[in-house]
């Protein structure tokens, strides 16, 4: 399993190679980034890296396994199956297209940049992949979470009617 510090990409190596990588990232990837919306998982990723014009690359993901969250109705662990593609292009800030892709979905490197780490990224196409609600499977929530739900829904009915 990758940890975030691991997922950096060699940017002089994609223009002498097409580079293509499978690894996947679990609870410490998840953990080791500044968020709480995913607690872990297993999602096996699959790179491929290529120099598509001159200092210009693309990175195209591939993704597919499980995450934990939290449960939407009971806020207890839930895991989702997630899977999905998408691409994050990289440019040299110098490079003589710059400014016309700086305001297209570019990450623009710094001229002295060697390797690139993508985990940030890769982290938000996953949390995309989520669907809008994350509940458990029908009877699978804590029974004993749900019923304090219950009564403090009717407690607030109460007091509205009042």
């Amino acid at each position: 399993m990758h940890g975030v510090d691991q997922l950096k990409i060699d940017i002089k190596d994609i223009s002498r190679t097409v580079g293509k990588q499978e690894f996947n990232v679990g609870d410490a990837f998840f953990q080791g980034l500044d968020q709480d919306e995913i607690k872990g998982g297993d999602v096996s990723v699959s790179l491929a890296a290529r120099e598509v014009a001159g200092d210009i690359f693309r990175l195209e993901f591939r993704f597919e396994g499980v995450v934990q969250v939290l449960c939407d109705r009971c806020l207890e662990p839930v895991e989702i199956d997630v899977e999905g593609e998408d691409e994050l292009r990289l440019c040299y800030e110098d490079n003589e297209l710059s400014a016309e892709l700086e305001d297209s979905d570019v990450v623009m490197l710094s001229p002295r940049a060697t390797d690139y780490n993508f985990a940030w990224e890769l982290y938000e196409m996953i949390a995309l992949a989520l669907p809008m609600q994350r509940v458990h499977q029908p009877g699978g929530c804590n029974d004993e979470m749900l019923a304090q739900i219950n009564m403090a829904d009717e407690e607030h009915e109460a007091e509205t009617e009042d």
